[in-house]
């Protein structure tokens, strides 16, 4: 794609400088004249095909060997095609009038974000007298919210805090999306203005550490809302989260799981923030856990499919990317697939069914692992 877009701008650099001379010739207010005509570099030299399948990765940015940053010019095509154009997927399209209208791009009940944590005496921030007296503040995102599978998670993840005796609350109704999806699919504005009232929410409880099991919204949080005013504060996934509590002595796996286990590494941990040993360490601490490791696995993992927003739209094109990644995991014969992102999740669940392996391998997320040797789960 770099070298289509390089040789396309060599094919009309005549025509430009040209056209900027006879401009420069021209009398002060003078209209610039259009350069020749030629190929469009969207509809014709990238395409929309490679434009919309990116799965923003990196793993072509890791594997370029001159450092070429790919991903921005993918994200800043997307914003010409949705921002000047209003050219979208239409699933993307649903999932924008989800987080504008709903603050989540299933575009489920706002109201019902808290709902899955009926009874297990989670205070709110805006409930806590005293926000500054909390260790953490629990961000929980859409998935964990929404999603029927990823809310075991999230309960899996509370019962190991309060198993070990963090004190933590959660933003509930007040949590939006943090926008990942919009940004990714091109839609800057709908990301700012998301991101603003978040940004303003965060800035009220002003939390010492935010932590999250989405990698998506560690990801924002940590790297992308500091540019819209985000004050200081430290960001952590659960994956190093629980490996510090077990490191600490407040959490210790008891019951064995003697199965072979294999750790999927999240694109927007491993690689775009060089975290994998965290998930790793804290698996390691379960008795009895035999880790598998497939060759492309930390800064080398391979997309699950679900990043760059294409978890909010159809795959049309080639093979399927979750189906492939599922293919290469498998050759390490785990018995639990382990995973630490919920689309990770979802998408990985959705390839094991497809192949038909329900009886012979499960999916579970780290922090449910882990609660399930610590006895977490039992708590309420």
């Amino acid at each position: 794609m770099v070298i289509e877009q390089r040789e396309h701008l060599l094919s009309r650099a005549p025509g430009l400088i040209a056209a900027r001379a006879t401009a420069a010739k021209s009398a002060d207010g003078a209209v610039v004249p259009e350069p020749p005509a030629g190929l469009d570099m969207i509809a014709d030299i990238v395409t929309e095909q490679a434009i919309w399948g990116c799965t923003t990765c990196g793993w072509c940015e890791e594997g370029c060997p001159v450092g070429i940053e790919h991903i921005q010019r993918f994200i800043d095509m997307r914003r010409h095609l949705t921002l000047m154009e209003s050219k979208f997927p239409q699933q993307a399209g649903n999932a924008f009038r989800g987080i504008e209208v709903q603050g989540n791009p299933w575009g489920l009940d706002q109201a019902k974000r808290a709902d899955w944590a009926a009874g297990l005496d989670i205070p709110t921030m805006a409930e806590v007298e005293d926000p500054a007296s909390l260790d953490v503040l629990y961000w929980v995102g859409c998935a964990g919210s929404y999603d029927e599978r990823n809310q075991r998670v999230s309960r899996s993840f509370s019962g190991l805090m309060k198993q070990a005796g963090v004190k933590f609350g959660i933003l509930g109704t007040e949590e939006l999306c943090t926008g990942d999806p919009a940004r990714r699919l091109g839609n800057e504005y709908l990301y700012a203005t998301v991101a603003g009232q978040n940004v303003e929410t965060l800035n009220r409880y002003k939390p010492r550490v935010i932590v999250t099991q989405c990698p998506h919204c560690f990801h924002n949080l940590k790297n992308e809302y500091p540019d819209f005013g985000l004050e200081t504060v430290e960001v952590i996934h659960e994956a190093e989260f629980i490996d510090e509590l077990i490191k600490a002595g407040r959490l210790k796996p008891k019951k064995a799981l003697d199965q072979r286990v294999t750790y999927h590494d999240p694109c927007y941990m491993a690689r775009h923030n060089r975290k994998w040993d965290g998930a790793r360490s804290a698996l390691g601490a379960i008795p009895g856990t035999k880790l598998a490791d497939v060759h492309q696995c930390k800064n080398r993992t391979f997309c699950c499919g679900a990043g760059g927003g294409c978890f909010w739209k159809e795959e049309r094109e080639g093979s399927r990317i979750n189906q492939a990644r599922f293919d290469q995991i498998s050759e390490a014969n785990p018995e639990t697939l382990a995973v630490g992102c919920p689309f990770c999740m979802t998408q990985m669940e959705d390839a094991m069914k497809t192949k038909g392996m329900e009886e012979q391998m499960r999916v579970r997320d780290l922090s449910e692992l882990v609660a399930e040797s610590t006895g977490a789960l039992d708590i309420k």
